[in-house]
């Protein structure tokens, strides 16, 4: 993050210095607008298995993350889900 920022930030700079006052401080502007809207990129797809999101559709018999409400509905009432239950009941 900090190469793209110091890379931005030299481009605005060589701007200034080799234009007229208008056009560099307009990418100055830009520059700064960017860097207060600049966000991290966050992928959707991160399992941090600590939250208490990720366990909220969590089957601890099959180990199995589903998605939300109606996968995890839908999952307890499968035959596999069932047919895991009888097995951890007949070995545990």
């Amino acid at each position: 993050m900090f190469l793209l920022i110091f890379d931005t930030y030299s481009e605005c700079v060589k701007n200034f210095i080799a234009n007229d006052g208008v056009s560099s401080f307009r990418s100055l502007v830009l520059f700064v607008v960017w860097l207060l809207a600049y966000k991290p990129y966050k992928s959707a797809y991160d399992n941090d298995s600590n939250s208490a999101g990720n366990r909220q559709y969590f089957c601890e018999v099959c180990q199995k993350q589903l998605n939300g409400p109606q996968p995890y509905s839908a999952h307890m009432n499968s035959k596999a889900h069932r047919e895991e239950v009888e097995a951890a009941a007949l070995y545990a």
